[in-house]
């Protein structure tokens, strides 16, 4: 009967854990919002640059 139930268990496990994960990633994002940090705006390595128009 126990035995039985292991994969359940794991499972619940498993979506507590996401859960959890989940939490934390809101706790930091509502953090950083608080304290105004915003990222550094850098273009994306081997991106091509912007198109300028013709003169």
């Amino acid at each position: 009967t126990v035995a039985a139930m292991h994969p359940y268990y794991l499972m619940r496990a498993a979506g507590g854990a996401m859960y959890l994960a989940g939490a934390l990633i809101m706790a930091w994002n509502i953090t950083m919002t608080i304290l105004g940090y915003q990222r550094k705006e850098q273009p994306l390595p081997g991106s091509a640059p912007a198109l300028q128009p013709a003169q």
